[in-house]
């Protein structure tokens, strides 16, 4: 079993408001997909033991390391006979939102459509089927609040959508967001998602709850808590690396470094490995 051993970050786990300086994190590869995360903490409390053949060690050159962002999207895909053109428009929008770290969850779809809009989607990616999550109707706990789409800036809707989320914040709810309809990406070249989650900090939450919006509030909300959204050993290797630190300046998001998903590291722009291609399937899934 190899693994990825990424050194030399600041570690944030939101879940549990967590921070680690100098952090170290290890995913372990197998046969079997999705990978898990092996070791993460402090770098001098790390027992790496002895280096295999097949680990790789990887600086993230200080930046910050955190669970994978989560969109929880509409229904992405619902014909189950045949592959639409909006199907492909919204493989291809995937595809753009996986190139900066963001896992889109909510499709349903059956087995061999998603392989085959997978493939035929788009021409610049591969995509890596376990990013669109197929997840069943889960019950959504009145704990959870759920933000739409991006009001546009300096509307009237966007006050509402600020008013809504002071309201929301001062009831202690747990905030979610989905993009909907939205461009990945807004014309000032910002990520849509974290757009959002700076509206919620200007709206009353922290930079640590509106972390907690695109991470763990998600996957619970998903039914996926158990394994996704936090850096936890044993969890899937879902993370993303970013330049500058998110607690202070939750924009900063939008500077990913990093991507890995399923423990398999698909996007990099690191001195150490640059790399920008996606696998279409794993080992361990056949369809």
């Amino acid at each position: 079993m190899g693994r990825t051993i990424l050194t030399d970050c600041r570690i944030i786990d939101p879940a549990e408001s967590k921070i680690i300086e100098d952090g170290l994190l290890t995913l372990l590869h197998g046969e079997q997909a999705p990978d898990c995360i092996g070791y993460c903490g402090n770098r001098e409390a790390a027992k790496i033991g002895e280096m295999g053949a097949d680990d790789f060690v990887l600086s993230l050159e200080g930046a910050a390391l955190l669970p994978g962002l989560i969109d929880v999207q509409a229904e992405l895909l619902n014909n189950e006979k045949s592959i639409p053109q909006t199907t492909l428009s919204a493989y291809r929008k995937a595809a753009e939102m996986l190139s900066h770290g963001i896992m889109t969850v909510g499709a349903k779809a059956d087995k061999f459509g998603i392989v085959q809009a997978l493939a035929e989607s788009s021409e610049k990616y591969f995509l890596w089927l376990p990013m669109i999550v197929l997840v069943e109707e889960t019950d959504c706990s009145p704990a959870y609040c759920l933000f739409r789409g991006l009001p546009e800036k300096g509307s009237k809707m966007e006050q509402l959508w600020l008013e809504e989320a002071n309201k929301a914040c001062r009831q202690g709810m747990k905030p979610v967001l989905a993009t909907m309809a939205e461009a990945v990406c807004q014309p000032d070249g910002s990520l849509t998602l974290v757009r959002m989650a700076e509206l919620l900090v200007e709206g009353g939450y922290s930079p640590m709850e509106a972390l907690q919006a695109l991470t763990s509030n998600a996957a619970e909300l998903l039914g996926k808590g158990s394994h996704n959204g936090r850096l936890v050993s044993g969890f899937e290797g879902d993370i993303i690396a970013v330049k500058g630190n998110p607690l202070e300046k939750i924009s900063d998001l939008n500077n990913c470094v990093m991507c890995a998903r399923g423990g398999r590291l698909i996007h990099s722009t690191l001195s150490g490995l640059k790399k920008s291609n996606f696998n279409l399937l794993p080992p361990g899934y056949d369809y």
